[in-house]
């Protein structure tokens, strides 16, 4: 008898301990904060090459995919306000250390400044990346099949997709967690002055958002 209720308890205390590790996205976010990145390590590694036509392109590159993002959700994204900040400070977000990151808006994006804030309540990190791995059905002890709580459409996912963490910067594990997006590569190929980077989905993400948190109600 004994040994059965170490077992029922310890079973009880793990199925807890999973629970908690589940984020928490029952609440709506009151804020997004969206990382952009920057290809510093091969910035780095091209200026020490001394590589300058080759690091102006990277940093081309990297200020065409960020604007077009920020100017998407500016036109579109009505949700929440969306705060940017860049992959180098993803440390401080993670340790809520507002204080040392240089947050933007949409208006202060372009004028680069910083937004003063003292903190946040309910936020979502968010980021256009590759898609996550797939997640497959797991059997349990007894036989149970349990499957995912969300499903991804890798199949017809492109490059890039908006992906949603918790305040740790762990992967939500429901629907918000992927949002296919478009990021190319428009203009002339024979023209490399004709070509720039366009980012379409800050609607698709509004629209996904909307949907999931009605159901919270």
């Amino acid at each position: 008898m004994k040994r059965f209720l170490s077992i029922l308890c310890l079973l009880i205390l793990s199925a807890c301990h999973l629970r908690a590790q589940i984020p928490d996205t029952s609440d709506k976010p009151a804020v997004i904060l969206f990382m952009l990145h920057n290809s510093t390590n091969k910035m780095e590694s091209l200026q020490k090459q001394g590589l300058t036509a080759e690091l102006r392109d990277v940093q081309q590159t990297d200020h065409e995919i960020n604007s077009s993002i920020v100017r998407d959700f500016e036109k579109v994204f009505k949700f929440c306000p969306v705060y940017f900040f860049y992959d180098t400070q993803l440390h401080f977000v993670k340790n809520q250390q507002w204080e040392s990151v240089q947050f933007f808006d949409y208006e202060h994006f372009k004028t680069n400044k910083k937004i003063e804030v003292s903190g946040f309540d309910q936020y979502i990190i968010a980021e256009v990346d590759y898609p996550p791995l797939p997640e497959y059905p797991t059997v349990d002890s007894a036989g149970k099949i349990h499957y995912p709580e969300y499903t991804v459409d890798y199949a017809t996912a492109r490059d890039y997709g908006i992906l949603c963490y918790d305040k740790n910067y762990k992967l939500l594990r429901n629907k918000l967690q992927y949002t296919n997006i478009s990021l190319r590569r428009y203009g002339n190929i024979f023209k490399p002055q004709t070509l720039y980077y366009r980012f379409v989905g800050a609607l698709a993400f509004q629209e996904k958002l909307l949907k999931y948190f009605a159901k919270k109600k």
